[in-house]
């Protein structure tokens, strides 16, 4: 997939994930990627606006565990992020 290769940019991500991806969850902007290719989400859907989601790609076929919230606002994520020192 080429949204893993590091030398894309953002807009050519977003469209290989939403747009030619079917599994890939609408509705959310991808905006950071873990070491094991899962994507951290911001939600643009109108009823959960904002909130940053967790897509865990191992479980497509589990609602329940596909997509997680992780906090209900960019603000509150980026104030739970710790160095690792």
């Amino acid at each position: 997939m080429r949204a893993n290769d590091k030398n894309i940019g953002f807009e050519e991500t977003y469209e290989d994930l939403v747009f030619s991806t079917p599994e890939f969850p609408k509705g959310f902007i991808p905006f950071a990627i873990d070491e094991a290719g899962d994507y951290f989400l911001y939600n643009v859907q109108p009823d959960k606006f904002g909130m940053i989601m967790f897509n865990q790609s191992d479980y497509v076929d589990d609602p329940e565990r596909f997509i997680i919230r992780l906090c209900d606002n960019l603000t509150q994520f980026i104030g739970s992020l710790s160095d690792p020192d």
